[in-house]
Order: C-alpha cells, then sequence, then structure tokens
C-alpha cells in the first residue's frame, strides 16, 4: 500500500499548478534588451511543472468459458478498477533539490505484470534510478506433467501459483564528472504454493507445496570515466534465503503413480511432512575496463571473482507403505533429517579488442573463461519405520563439482565498397565438468565429461541508401563433445533479413531463420530442423499518422526425433514431435473524417499450428479515444481470447475483455 500511496500522491499533485503573475506593463526595448544577457532558467516558472499523462479505468471479463487454469496459466488478466499507464515529469523551475523526476507505471490494479519505474535528477550532482516489478507467475495445464493423464486424471503434477516482486535502486554521484561513485541495491522475493513430487523408491506421490525465497544484493563502486579510458570497480554482497515445504494431512491414501503392487503390496502415501531451508550469503569483486589506446585500437575486459557459500537443512517425515529397493523391503514411516554446508568460489574473465587496420578491415577478437568449484559436506540419517529388516543407514560425505567453460573468438570485417561489408569468423569452445562423491557408492560416485566446438561463422551485409539493405549470417559448427543430449552439437545456423521502403509511406520487411542440429551417438541419435519465415508491412498513406497499417506474418516449422529411456521399463523407444505454425499479427490505425482527435485502432494476434500439438490462438483487439475536452479523452478497449487444442481439447478457453476509463493529460 506504500507504493500505491507514494504513486497517488504524484498523480494528485495533477492539479495543483501555479497561478500565473498578474499581467505587467510590457517592458520598453531598452529594458528588454538589458535583461538578454541574465541567466534563464531552461524552464520558465509560468510553464507547469507536471506534465505527461494517466490513464484510469475499470476493466470487465466475461468467463472465462472453459479451462480457467489454462486460461489464468496464458492470460490472466482479471476484473476491477485499474490505473491502466501513467507518463509524466514533474520539473523544479528553481532547481533546488532536484531538476526533474521522470514517473513511469503500467497495469496496477492486481494484474499479472505491474511496472513502476522512477528517475531523478540534478545536473552535476546526482542521478537516481529506480524500477519495481510485480509479476504473478502461474502455470497448471493439466496435460503437462502428468502421467496419470492416459488413465482420465486431468490435474497436473507440476504446477505452482507464485508472486514474484523485484525493486533496484541506483545512486550516481556528481555525474558528468571524471570520478563517479555509485551506490546500488537490489531486492527480489517471491512466495506462493503449487503441485509437486514427493519422490520415494519405485513410486511418486503429487502432494502440495508452499515456497517463499528472497535475495538481496548490495553493491557500490567508482567509475573513472576519461576521455579514452573507462574503469569501473565495484564490490557487493549477496544474501539469500529459499523456503519450501511439502505436507500431506494425516489419514489420506494417496496411492502416487505406480500402477502395479510391489511384492504383492501396494504403495502409498498418507502423510507427510517435508521441508527443506537454505541461507546463503556471497561477496564479490567486479572490474569492468575499456580503453582506446590508439585511432586504430579499442580494448575492454571484464572480471568477476565471487565467494558464495551456503547451509542446508532439511527434514522428512512420512507414514505409508514404502520400499527400499536395495533391500528389497517394505517398511510403514520414514524420517529423514540431514544438514549442508557448501561453498562456490567463482572466477569469471574476458577481454576482447577491436583492431582497425585499414579504413574498410576491422577485427573483433574475444576470450572469456568461466570456473565454477563447488565443495558440499553433509551429516545425517534417515531412519525407516514399522519393519526391523530395514536398518538405519547415516549419512556423512563430502562432494565435489568443477566445471570449467572457455571460449575464443575472432571475426574479420571488410567493407569491399559503401555498400557491400562481408563478415568471415571463427570461435572455438571448450569446457569440463566432473564430479565426485566420498566415500564412494558405486558408479555414481564420480563422473567427467569433456565438451569442445568448433564454429566457423561468415556473413555479407548489402545497402543502397536508405532505401535497400540485405543482411545474411550463417554459422556452422562440428561438436566432438556436449553435456547434454539436446545441445547444439553438428549443427547448422543461418539467418536472411531484408528490408525496402518502397515509397515514403510504405515499407516492407522479411526474415528467414534456419537451425539444423544433428547428434549421430547411438543413445542420442538426434535429429532437429527448425525453420522460421516472416514478412512485414508498414502503410501510412497519408503521411500524417491519420491512417496506418502495420503488419506482420510468419510461419514456423519444427521437427524433432530423439531416443529416450521410458521411464516405467527402461527401455529404449522414440520420441517424435513436429509442428506447423501460422502467426499473423496486424493492426489499423484510423482517424475518423472531420474529428481527427478521435482515433479508432483494431487488429489483434492470431496463431493456427498443426502437427504433434495442434492449436488455435485468437486475440483480436479494438481500441477507440475520444477527447473529451483538451486535457481529459475517454478510452475504450474490447479483446477476445481464444484458446483450442484438437487433441486436448479440455484446456481450450476463451473470454472477452471490456476496459474503459480516461486519460488525463496535462
Amino acid at each position: 500500500m506504500k507504493r500505491v500511496a507514494w504513486l497517488w500522491l504524484c498523480i494528485a499533485a495533477w492539479g495543483q499548478q501555479p497561478q500565473p503573475p498578474a499581467a505587467e506593463k510590457p517592458a520598453a526595448p531598452q529594458e528588454q534588451k538589458a535583461t538578454d544577457g541574465a541567466s534563464e532558467s531552461p524552464v520558465p516558472t509560468t510553464d507547469r511543472w507536471v506534465t505527461g499523462s494517466v490513464d484510469l479505468g475499470y476493466r470487465w471479463r466475461t468467463g472465462p468459458g472453459g479451462n480457467e487454469n489454462v486460461y489464468r496459466s496464458i492470460v490472466d488478466l482479471g476484473e476491477g478498477p485499474k490505473l491502466l499507464d501513467a507518463d509524466f515529469s514533474i520539473v523544479d523551475p528553481k532547481h533546488r533539490w532536484f531538476d526533474r523526476i521522470d514517473t513511469r507505471a503500467a497495469n496496477w490494479g492486481d494484474d499479472p505484470y505491474t511496472t513502476l519505474n522512477v528517475t531523478a535528477r540534478k545536473n552535476r550532482v546526482y542521478d537516481f534510478v529506480s524500477s519495481y516489478r510485480n509479476l504473478a507467475s502461474f502455470n497448471n495445464l493439466p496435460s503437462f506433467a502428468n502421467p496419470l493423464l492416459s488413465r482420465g486424471v486431468l490435474s497436473s503434477e507440476r504446477t505452482f501459483d507464485m508472486r514474484n516482486r523485484m525493486s533496484s535502486f541506483d545512486l550516481s554521484i556528481l555525474p558528468g564528472n571524471w570520478l563517479v561513485p555509485y551506490f546500488a541495491y537490489d531486492r527480489a522475493s517471491g512466495y506462493g504454493n503449487g503441485v509437486t513430487t514427493f519422490v520415494s523408491d519405485l513410486n511418486e506421490y503429487p502432494v502440495p507445496f508452499k515456497s517463499n525465497f528472497s535475495q538481496n544484493n548490495m553493491r557500490g563502486g567508482l567509475r573513472i570515466e576519461l576521455n579514452r579510458y573507462h574503469v569501473t570497480v565495484e564490490q557487493g554482497g549477496t544474501t539469500f534465503r529459499d523456503d519450501q515445504s511439502l505436507f500431506q494431512s494425516p489419514g489420506g491414501n494417496n496411492p502416487g503413480n505406480r500402477e502395479t503392487p510391489y511384492l504383492g503390496n501396494a504403495l502409498f502415501l498418507d502423510g507427510l511432512s517435508q521441508a527443506y531451508g537454505v541461507r546463503g550469503n556471497s561477496v564479490y569483486t567486479k572490474v569492468i575496463a575499456t580503453a582506446q589506446p590508439a585511432a586504430w585500437l579499442s580494448l575492454y575486459g571484464q572480471f568477476l571473482y565471487a565467494r558464495p557459500q551456503n547451509e542446508t537443512n532439511y527434514q522428512q517425515f512420512n507414514s505409508g507403505n514404502f520400499t527400499l529397493q536395495p533391500q528389497a523391503v517394505l517398511f510403514t514411516s520414514q524420517q529423514y533429517i540431514l544438514s549442508s554446508a557448501a561453498k562456490t568460489p567463482h572466477q569469471s574473465g574476458q577481454l576482447g579488442a577491436e583492431l582497425r587496420l585499414h579504413p574498410r578491415v576491422r577485427i573483433l577478437t574475444n576470450w572469456m573463461t568461466d570456473r565454477i568449484r563447488v565443495s558440499g559436506e553433509n551429516l545425517g540419517e534417515m531412519n525407516p519405520g514399522g519393519n526391523p529388516a530395514a536398518e538405519q543407514v547415516d549419512i556423512a560425505d563430502s562432494t565435489q563439482l568443477r566445471n570449467d567453460y572457455n571460449h575464443f573468438e575472432a571475426d574479420v570485417l571488410w567493407d569491399v565498397t559503401s555498400r557491400l561489408t562481408l563478415r568471415g569468423g571463427y570461435r572455438y569452445q571448450w569446457g569440463r565438468t566432473s564430479n565426485f562423491l566420498l566415500p564412494p557408492a558405486g558408479l555414481a560416485s564420480s563422473d567427467m565429461a569433456d565438451f569442445k566446438r568448433n564454429i566457423a561463422k561468415g556473413g555479407a551485409s548489402y545497402r543502397l541508401g536508405a532505401r535497400l539493405s540485405v543482411t545474411a549470417d550463417f554459422e556452422g559448427a562440428g561438436t566432438e563433445a556436449a553435456y547434454y543430449r539436446t545441445s547444439l552439437y553438428g549443427y547448422q545456423r543461418g539467418r536472411l533479413q531484408g528490408f525496402y521502403q518502397a515509397t515514403s509511406q510504405l515499407t516492407f520487411s522479411a526474415v528467414f531463420s534456419a537451425v539444423n542440429n544433428q547428434n549421430s551417438a547411438p543413445a542420442v541419435d538426434y535429429d532437429y530442423l527448425g525453420m522460421q519465415t516472416s514478412a512485414s508491412v508498414l502503410w501510412n498513406p497519408a503521411g500524417d499518422k491519420r491512417i496506418g497499417f502495420q503488419g506482420t506474418y510468419t510461419r514456423a516449422t519444427i521437427r524433432s526425433d530423439i531416443i529416450y529411456l521410458v521411464p516405467q521399463t527402461f527401455q529404449q523407444d522414440r520420441s517424435r514431435y513436429n509442428d506447423n505454425g501460422h502467426s499473423i499479427q496486424g493492426m489499423f490505425n484510423v482517424a475518423i473524417p472531420r474529428l481527427r482527435q478521435v482515433r479508432f485502432t483494431a487488429g489483434g494476434d492470431f496463431f493456427i499450428s498443426s502437427g504433434s500439438r495442434s492449436t488455435n490462438y485468437f486475440q483480436p483487439v479494438g481500441k477507440l479515444i475520444v477527447p473529451v475536452s483538451h486535457a481529459v479523452a475517454w478510452i475504450s478497449q474490447w479483446s477476445y481470447y481464444g484458446y483450442a487444442e484438437s487433441f486436448y481439447s479440455f484446456e481450450g478457453f476463451r473470454s472477452h475483455l471490456i476496459t474503459t476509463g480516461l486519460r488525463i493529460t496535462r
């Protein structure tokens, strides 16, 4: 409420315009000339000290008809009073505490994405920049992460309803000088609930969860800004908290996802209390530098060293009927307590240069390395109850993880003519990840993987004045090893983009891009192809914004084929996916004849796809702005959301939204 109160206080100041001074006798010509050399304020005292606009309104919604959870997962717009948009500035003609304050806000009134940005400046004294975002994250799709869908259960086992808030405040002192100290504070937090799975040997049980987290980052530094050299030195620290709990009330029989008994007994969960809490902190140092020691050479570099560490406490109490698969025994209750601590030193560095060896030839080169080390220890015990044959398991081990990533890149740009530029380059990426566990516990005690990739790049740009331009880029890679089955391996990627201005009122543009990726390893056999083509037009025949149209058509194609292991049987099978999508975005903007201040906008987004998951999504919209007076306009908007799937018809929804209100302008 404090954030909203501050925002509305600024808006309330809208009507407090200072009165103009009483009329005075015009100065004589010689008197006026005498004042010409005097210092003047850039903003006369008789001007408005608050300018901008505010949109206030109310939104009505029908339904939604169909699946409300899917509507909330995709759209999630609700009813009620709204601050639709605000963009205003406050100017102090006397420049006492500030020169100018700019405020921008949008979507206040319990919308899924709310923003507020405030900046304040006083010339060569300070710059203050702040932002606030409130993001509602909701996801509950019945067909996602639902192994029981074939049995008619329309409940996903991976859902969440979260609120995430992000704030940042940045103050620079003495901007414009060669030494600029600055201080900043960032905070992110979130809370909510949902559904996830409690995992036990040979079964998984969907249960509710609650979660909340927060992270604070305080940093300060010094910017040294000279004509040819710039250096930023920053010191910062973070704190982190993450808490999550899973629960099921005692007495409820949750059969989980297993369809068959184990050793003649059904596995089930009838009570659960599981929780973990993570507390962490980090101190880091960052240095950024740029230099131009010669007219033909530019250099830049960045270095980061962080020292994070965290502690975790975990406890679990569950009852039901469970199994310890290695011992092939059943038990009816379980107590699991664990505490751990980890340190994660992290080093990252980057160096780059631009060499202008000739007025038409440039070389860009870049090197980067990122190294992270994780070392941790944990202590705990797992105590199964209800079966004397199930023994307590004591846990005391240490783990280490090392991950290194590096790349080197070089590009050559040659301006063959004033219209044609050619580009060529090479990038080499390599890395290694390894981990081990002590004391040894079988094959999972250690693991190591390498990553190596060679990439060749090329491209060209052609320009014919300001009316025509064509750009093409291509890269292809050969990979010796990769971390993930779906990583880019042996791939080719390209992009072709064109722009043509037929007349001063008509412009065309088009883009084509494609990615082709294969991994022929026997246990993977991955084949992927993705292509996208789009064409856009911008038309303004009157030349004065009385009428206009902008539209885009996009066709996208995806093909994927890969071997995977069936979780229930651990047998190999193939996963094949294909999708052909058509997307249209268009918007007309018309000033109604004889009422040139009345504007009407209509259009929308339309998507149709066929293939493995055929989907239709329609979002038409219409907006009308009617001036009421020189400072007030009536605004009204209608929009429709319609979603349907051929194979999962239960995920469809439809809804009409009508918003009306006033735009107040100064």
